[in-house]
């Protein structure tokens, strides 16, 4: 385990850089819906832990769409190359991602979900609304990552509302 060898590598040799280990956001470690709520009360460590060299972060990055060369849209593109209906990818259901998000807020962890697509951004806020409704995000630092695909000025105004921050990757 990553955290377990930079947390010994502080203690024996030091660390050269500042660390935010972030945890597993890999859609291989959640499984089954009903098993989300365990898996994440077992991860450990939580958001914040650490000291100033060595700090655990979020749960993530997890992908909730096919990154930027399948991101999950409201609008078929790429027809030539995909067929007429293509929308991206899709890669966690709503339901996966308010297990894991509502797993993450009871036990306190900040979550950082990548999304995209507009489809994507829009899942991801309704997502984190939801989980805002039982136990407050804002004072969480929840972020949406990668929203760089044309985000609608309403999906804008749902994520300052939250609190949320939104870390962009633009193409250069």
């Amino acid at each position: 385990e990553v955290l377990r060898f930079l947390k010994e590598l502080r203690v024996t040799e030091g660390l050269p850089v500042r660390w935010q280990a972030n945890l597993v956001g890999s859609s291989n470690y959640f499984h089954q819906v009903t098993d989300i709520a365990k898996a994440v009360r077992d991860l450990g460590a939580i958001t914040g832990e650490g000291d100033a060299w060595l700090r655990v972060g979020s749960i993530g990055e997890l992908h909730s769409d096919g990154l930027i060369e399948a991101p999950w849209m409201h609008e078929p593109y790429a027809g030539d190359k995909f067929g007429p209906n293509w929308k991206g990818l899709l890669r966690h259901d709503r339901e996966t991602l308010l297990a894991i998000c509502h797993g993450a807020a009871d036990v306190g962890y900040q979550m950082e979900v990548h999304a995209s697509g507009d489809a994507a951004m829009e899942l991801v806020l309704d997502v984190y609304e939801s989980v805002n409704q039982r136990i407050p995000i804002r004072d969480r630092r929840w972020l949406i990552t990668h929203v760089g695909i044309f985000p609608t000025p309403r999906s804008v105004e749902r994520a300052r509302n939250l609190g949320v921050i939104v870390s962009t990757q633009q193409p250069v």
